[in-house]
C-alpha cells in the first residue's frame, strides 16, 4: 500500500472522536473533501467542528452509517478513526468494492511529512505510561517527539515542526489494518485477558499482537518482557535485535534490564561500557507494573541515544499520568487514588499490588464477560472493603465478593461516600474499575474526572446547621 495523492479526493472518516477532528483539519489543508460517518450523532458534533475549523466546517459532510452505506461507492478511501470497529459491515462493503480502508496508524505512517521514526508500545496494560516515560527521556536529550499518549495519533499529521520520533501506544485494534507499517522499535509489555466482547476467543486476541511484526526485519529492535511467557513465546522466531527486561538479572550473553529490590534498576547493553545502575528511591510511579514500564522505557531510551544521566534525571522527576494510579488528595489521613484507566482484571490486580496500606476498593463498569476469579487472592490479601458499581457488579461480586466485605451500590457517587465512611486513618481508597467505561461516562477520562470531583467535594467545608 502506498500513500495516495489527497487533493480532490473524497476522504471518508469512520467514527467520531478527537482523532476525527484532526483528520478533518488535515484533509481540508490537503484539499480533500472530508466526510464523517457516525453511528449516533453527538449533540455537539457541529459545534466542535466549528470550533476546530471555523467556517470550513461547512465543507465537511456528515453521514450516518445507513446513509454512508448508500454513498460508499463515492469514497476515494476510508480512514477508521475508531479502530475497534475495523470489521464493521460498512468497512467490509468498502473493501469488497476495492476502496482502501486504513486504520489511523496505517494512514499516519503513510502520510506523515517527516522522517520521524515510529516506536510502537504494545500490550494489554501500561502502553500509555511506558510511552509517557520514553517521551520524557527522549525530550530530555533534546529530541523532538510526538507522543500519542495524551493526544490522538492523527494529530501528528498537523504538526508544524518535524519530529524525530513518533511514539504510539498501539492497540490490538490498530494492528488489524497493518499492511506497510514498519516501526523502528517495538516494545512488548504484557498480554493478559481483555476485549472478550470483541474477539471470539483468547487465542485470537493474543494472535492479534503478532501483526505489529508483519514488516519487521533485522533492523527492528524488540524490547520484551522476559517474565511474560506469551510475549516470549509468540515472538520467538521474529527477526531483529531483542532486549529483555524483568525481575531477574539478564543472563550473561544477553542484553536488557532488571530490578534488584524495590529501589534499583540495572542495565546491560552493548552501547554501555559497564552495567548501568539507576536509583529508584525518588521515582514516583507506584507498583511493579510501573517498574516494568520503566525498564522498557530505559532500554528504549538508551538504544535511541539518550545518555544515562539524562535518564536518571527523568526517573527522579517524572509524574504519573492522569487516571493511572493518580494521587488525588489525602483527607483525614485517608489517601484517595484515581486509577480510572484500569479496564481489565490484570490492571486491577496490578493496582492492588501497588499499595501496602489497607485498601477500600471501588470497581465496576461495563460487563464484557471477563473472568475476575484469578485476582481473588489479591482481594483477600489486600482489600478491606469493596464497593461495586455498574452492570459488571454482579459478575465481580460472584468472583470476588466472598473474599472481603462487599457492597453493591448504584453509582460511583454512592461508592465514594460509602468508601469514605468505611475508611480509617492510614487507609487507601482506590478507584480501579477493572472494566471498560459504561453509559454513565463518555470516556475513561470522564469517569476519572467524576471520581476526582467527588473526592474533592468530600473535603469542602460544610456550613453548620443553624437552629
Amino acid at each position: 500500500m502506498v500513500a495516495q495523492a489527497l487533493r480532490g479526493q473524497k476522504a471518508y472518516i469512520f467514527g467520531w472522536n478527537a482523532g476525527s477532528i484532526e483528520l478533518v483539519k488535515y484533509f481540508l489543508a490537503e484539499g480533500s473533501e472530508p466526510t464523517i460517518i457516525y453511528e449516533s450523532k453527538p449533540s455537539d458534533l457541529e459545534e466542535r467542528l466549528n470550533e476546530a475549523v471555523g467556517a470550513a466546517s461547512l465543507q465537511v459532510n456528515l453521514l450516518n452509517v445507513q446513509e454512508a452505506a448508500e454513498k460508499i461507492t463515492e469514497a476515494s478511501f476510508v480512514v477508521v478513526a475508531e479502530p475497534r470497529y475495523f470489521d464493521a459491515p460498512l468497512l467490509e462493503k468498502a473493501r469488497s468494492l476495492e476502496i482502501a480502508v486504513y486504520t489511523d496508524l496505517e494512514f499516519v505512517s503513510l502520510h506523515i511529512k517527516s522522517d520521524a521514526k515510529f516506536v510502537s508500545v504494545v500490550g494489554t496494560n501500561g502502553k500509555r505510561t511506558a510511552t509517557h516515560l520514553l517521551a520524557a527521556m527522549l525530550e530530555a536529550s533534546g529530541k523532538k517527539v510526538f507522543s500519542a499518549c495524551d493526544k490522538p495519533l492523527t494529530a501528528a499529521l498537523n504538526q508544524v515542526d518535524k519530529k524525530d520520533f513518533i511514539i504510539v501506544p498501539t492497540s490490538c485494534f490498530q494492528l488489524e489494518g497493518i499492511q506497510t507499517y514498519k516501526p523502528e522499535m517495538v516494545i512488548f509489555l504484557n498480554i493478559a485477558e481483555d476485549h472478550a466482547d470483541k474477539y471470539p476467543n483468547y487465542e485470537t486476541y493474543v494472535a492479534s499482537f503478532r501483526e505489529v511484526l508483519s514488516n519487521a526485519d533485522d533492523d527492528t529492535t524488540l524490547i520484551l518482557n522476559s517474565q511474560d511467557p506469551l510475549v516470549i513465546n509468540y515472538i520467538h522466531s521474529a527477526p531483529g535485535q531483542k532486549l529483555l527486561f524483568g525481575t531477574q538479572p539478564v543472563p550473561e550473553g544477553f542484553e536488557g534490564a532488571w530490578t534488584t529490590g524495590d529501589y534499583s534498576l540495572s542495565v546491560r547493553l552493548g552501547e554501555l561500557e559497564d552495567i548501568a545502575d539507576f536509583d529508584l528511591k525518588n521515582h514516583r510511579l507506584r507498583g511493579m507494573h510501573n517498574r516494568e514500564n520503566l525498564m522498557a522505557a530505559v532500554l528504549a531510551a538508551l538504544k535511541l541515544g539518550v545518555n544515562v544521566e539524562q535518564i536518571r534525571q527523568v526517573i527522579d522527576q517524572v509524574r504519573t499520568l492522569k487516571d493511572r494510579l493518580q494521587f488525588i488528595k489525602r483527607i483525614n489521613s485517608v489517601a484517595f487514588y484515581n486509577d480510572a484507566a484500569s479496564s481489565n482484571p490484570s490492571s486491577l490486580k496490578a493496582a492492588l499490588h501497588s499499595f501496602k496500606e489497607p485498601i477500600i476498593l471501588i470497581s465496576g463498569g461495563r460487563d464484557r464477560g471477563l473472568d475476575f476469579s484469578s485476582i481473588s487472592p489479591s482481594v483477600r490479601q489486600r482489600v478491606k472493603n469493596m464497593m461495586l458499581v455498574g452492570e459488571a457488579k454482579e459478575n465481580l461480586n460472584r468472583s470476588l465478593g466472598d473474599f472481603t466485605e462487599t457492597f453493591l451500590v448504584g453509582t460511583v457517587e454512592e461508592a465514594v461516600i460509602m468508601a469514605y465512611q468505611k475508611s480509617r486513618v492510614g487507609d487507601v481508597v482506590l478507584f480501579s474499575p477493572g472494566c471498560d467505561f459504561n453509559d454513565a461516562f463518555k470516556s475513561i477520562g470522564a469517569r476519572g474526572e467524576a471520581f476526582s470531583s467527588l473526592v474533592l467535594e468530600i473535603d469542602k467545608p460544610r456550613r453548620p446547621n443553624v437552629i
